[in-house]
């Protein structure tokens, strides 16, 4: 059995949920408001216990947690008023994951998780802060089928494919056709709120006026609301193309024996770990302008990275389709197609001995589904009214997750929809 010492940084942690909500507008009216100290701390006695209780608090909590990991299995112990110790076999993580922002860097820690199916872990239950020096032993590789290497041995040196080599051009490509300009105001909104709470109101309003381009768009003649509504779109674009580019600079997507490890960030340094075998489906995505400069993008869904456009997902920004193709072979075997069905244009659903594919426009992109049979739970034929009328239904795949997933081409008349299922059966019987 080994431990992983946790850093001290874990009491910061805990007290940073309660900064805007205690301790700064403690310490602004400690600063600002008028009177003796003793006067403003009696006027505030409800922040003072607040803050007195939150730093117990963190500091109890950093003294109960701690973190185990065994030949076979893994050990959480944590919790201050409610004690909880909790048990995780090997074989039942799904994927690992470290981040480290500038200010962990700088004390030589990180934030370690450790992700499976269960939703609990979606808490951060399995969150652990340590120091840098210890992210070896926890990303040590478990092999599922045969754990024979003692966890005090140096990890076996593997062979390493480059599924994609660093490239920020290409990144920024990506960033150029998936930014979405109300993701960038929402964050920028945020942004500047904190600012002011910070800093004032006065600096909150200087900064919401240099962000206003409008006058700046009106001098080209165009009326001012829709130079007001140029400005937002054009300045949330800026925000959310910058955001997208600094979180995936420097994206290596790499393959070590079983494992697939994707690295990526700038300020925010980060590092993703899971297996071929826990790997639920990979999405080829393709938006209307990657369409026209011929990109695609592709992303893996497990335990950890469901979302599409979620930070731990993608693996490969933007390249060319048969790089594409070639990278989702050797996460998953899709190789020899036995079946093949096209119910209209650009729509297709393919069986392979080991896989289904479903290709359809989505939400206005053009998106290639992989799923291994092994990871599908259920497959479902949907008809509404306006269907029955037509003829047709969707086809919809349930995938293994965390949370209810599914996959889903529209439109596919019902006489190739039954056939199809019919032929995914016979598939997964051979």
């Amino acid at each position: 059995m080994s431990s992983l010492a946790l850093s001290r940084y874990t009491i910061y942690d805990n007290i940073s949920r309660g900064i805007f909500i205690v301790f700064l507008p403690l310490l602004q009216s400690v600063f600002f408001a008028k009177g003796s100290l003793i006067t403003v701390i009696s006027g505030n006695i409800n922040l003072v216990l607040a803050a007195g209780l939150l730093l117990w608090w963190a500091s109890a909590d950093y003294r109960n947690k701690s973190y185990f990991a065994r030949q076979k299995s893994l050990s959480f112990f944590k919790g201050v008023f409610i004690k909880r110790e909790q048990f995780v076999p090997n074989k039942s993580v799904h994927s690992r994951f470290f981040e480290q922002s500038l200010l962990q860097r700088f004390f030589k820690v990180a934030s370690a998780y450790t992700i499976t199916a269960d939703r609990h872990s979606a808490r951060n239950n399995r969150k652990v802060i340590i120091r840098a020096s210890s992210l070896p032993l926890f990303f040590k590789p478990y092999s599922t089928k045969n754990v024979t290497q003692k966890l005090t041995e140096k990890p076996q040196t593997l062979p390493q494919t480059k599924l994609f080599k660093k490239s920020n051009f290409r990144v920024l490509l990506m960033a150029i056709v998936w930014s979405n300009a109300a993701a960038g105001l929402l964050f920028l909104s945020a942004a500047v709120k904190n600012i002011g709470r910070v800093f004032g109101k006065e600096y909150e309003t200087l900064l919401t006026s240099q962000m206003d381009l409008s006058q700046y768009i009106a001098t080209f003649g165009v009326p001012p609301l829709a130079a007001y509504l140029s400005g937002l779109i054009l300045v949330g674009f800026c925000a959310a193309l910058i955001m997208q580019f600094l979180r995936y600079f420097n994206l290596q997507s790499v393959l070590q024996g079983e494992q697939l490890q994707v690295t990526r960030g700038l300020f925010k340094k980060s590092m993703f770990l899971t297996e071929y075998c826990k790997i639920n489906c990979v999405t080829i995505k393709q938006s209307l302008l990657m369409m026209l400069l011929r990109l695609e993008s592709v992303y893996i869904h497990t335990i950890g990275s469901g979302t599409v456009k979620g930070d731990k997902s993608l693996v490969i920004p933007a390249t060319s389709p048969a790089i594409a193709r070639a990278a989702v072979c050797k996460l998953i075997d899709c190789t020899n197609t036995t079946y093949t069905v096209t119910p209209k244009h650009k729509t297709k659903l393919a069986l392979t001995h080991s896989t289904v594919i479903f290709n359809s426009f989505y939400r206005l992109n053009r998106t290639t589904f992989v799923l291994p049979f092994k990871k599908v739970q259920s497959v479902a034929i949907l008809q509404n009214p306006f269907q029955r009328f037509f003829k047709t239904c969707t086809i919809k795949a349930y995938v293994f997750a965390a949370n209810r997933k599914s996959v889903r081409v529209f439109g596919v008349p019902i006489a190739l929809a039954k056939e199809f299922v019919r032929e995914y059966e016979n598939v997964r019987k051979n």
